[in-house]
């Protein structure tokens, strides 16, 4: 019995010495690694058979420029370099709305007073107590702050698309190598210029196209916020004395081009009009690009001889 007892130990030490030996430092990774090939032919094959289809992007990509810097731009340093362009943007409409507020907050301290002054102030702002002014000023406060982060929102979005390569964008490079750093772009690519190879991380595509739908979403969530402000603002924000406030600003008129009336005074519904007609200004272009980027382009082939599709623009339609 002893002789197995110590026979069992000797086992036992055996394979606790193997199991330091070899025990793994950690738990295998089975999430695909980065890929890095040679920029030719492989890159250069990935170009040639998707070179059509590069260049409808790059146009969509340029569509989007062109929009957002001279159609509907955010306008934040243009106050003074280009009044014409400012008044185009979404930074006239919040300078627009901080300008009223602080007009709307001198006038609802006057009619929120026990006196026949604000009692009138009260009327000709249409609230029939003191009450609704108070709800309507803090709403009116946080829609200001709202547009004030809107603002700073499409500063960023500006950033991305100024940042995105398209077929004439940046100006100062051909549209060989415009559409090289798109391909580039479009599948989160990364060129190495010294080895001359291409490095791409898992899952690129799905990663670039995430970062795009995010920003419609918000672009598509802001039209309706602003049609919803519209209607809110015309039931009742829409009296003279509520328009008053707005003095000194003109209707921009419309940001992308269907319609072309003017409309005095410049009131709230008209002020949310625009703002809803701008945040369009970007949707619909930012939809085209997001939709050739996502089904037009071939998927990147594994290696090995690649299978090349050939589609057609009525193919995405």
């Amino acid at each position: 019995m002893r002789r197995h007892t110590q026979l069992y130990f000797v086992i036992l030490w055996s394979l606790l010495q193997l199991t330091c030996i070899y025990a793994p430092d950690r738990i295998p990774n089975d999430q695909p690694t980065s890929r890095t090939f040679p920029v030719s032919p492989y890159w250069t094959d990935y170009m040639i058979h998707n070179k059509q289809y590069l260049r409808w992007i790059g146009q969509a990509v340029d569509w989007l420029h062109f929009t957002t810097d001279q159609e509907c731009p955010e306008g934040t340093l243009l106050s003074y370099s280009s009044p014409v362009l400012y008044s185009k943007s979404i930074n006239y409409l919040s300078d627009a709305m901080t300008k009223a507020q602080v007009r709307f907050k001198e006038a609802y301290e006057r009619m929120i007073q026990p006196t026949p002054e604000g009692k009138a102030k009260l009327a000709r702002f249409g609230f029939n107590t003191t009450e609704a002014a108070d709800k309507m000023f803090d709403f009116m406060t946080q829609t200001r702050q709202e547009m004030a982060d809107t603002v700073e929102r499409y500063m960023e979005y500006s950033f991305l698309i100024d940042n995105m390569p398209g077929l004439r964008h940046p100006p100062g490079h051909t549209a060989v190598r415009n559409l090289f750093d798109l391909s580039l772009r479009l599948n989160s690519g990364e060129w190495n210029s010294e080895a001359e190879t291409i490095t791409l991380q898992p899952d690129g595509r799905v990663k670039f196209l995430a970062e795009w739908r995010a920003m419609f979403r918000e672009i598509s969530a802001d039209v309706k916020w602003a049609k919803y402000l519209e209607a809110y603002t015309f039931k009742h924000m829409n009296t003279p004395a509520a328009t008053e406030l707005l003095e000194g600003w003109k209707d921009p008129g419309s940001s992308i081009g269907e319609n072309h009336a003017i409309y005095e005074p410049f009131s709230y519904p008209v002020l949310w009009y625009r703002a809803r007609k701008w945040f369009q200004c970007w949707q619909y272009p930012t939809f085209d690009f997001i939709d050739y980027a996502a089904n037009i382009l071939n998927p990147i082939p594994e290696p090995g001889p690649p299978v090349w599709v050939q589609k057609t623009q009525k193919d995405v339609a």
